[in-house]
């Protein structure tokens, strides 16, 4: 939004490598993956530390996706199978209201 704002054509073939103020869309975007993935990264090795999770490898985050996926095959409430990217996202944010648990104690 803030390019086409600044007149970058969102529909345009060349949105992406269109300079604007020294930067394109797809440098931002990078710029904004890179730095949300670190902080998920941290909110994991800060969860390690803290004793809430013990395995905060990808192969481990593989591991807890398919034991949920197992445990929940049967139905009930909730979700009865999550793809990784999705449990990854729901594990980080766990992860960090977690902390932020332990934090207010």
């Amino acid at each position: 939004a803030e390019f086409a704002e600044k007149g970058a054509d969102p529909y345009s073939g060349e949105f992406w490598n269109t300079e604007i103020d020294g930067t394109t869309p797809q440098e931002v975007l990078r710029s904004r993956a890179l730095e949300e993935a670190l902080k998920a990264k941290q909110i994991l090795i800060d969860c390690k530390a803290a004793g809430i999770y013990d395995d905060i490898s990808w192969e481990g985050l593989k591991k807890r996706a398919e034991q949920y996926n197992a445990e929940h095959k049967d139905g009930g409430v909730g979700l009865t199978k999550i793809d990784m990217n999705s449990f990854y996202l729901y594990y980080v944010d766990n992860g960090r209201l977690e902390l932020e648990n332990l934090n207010a104690e």
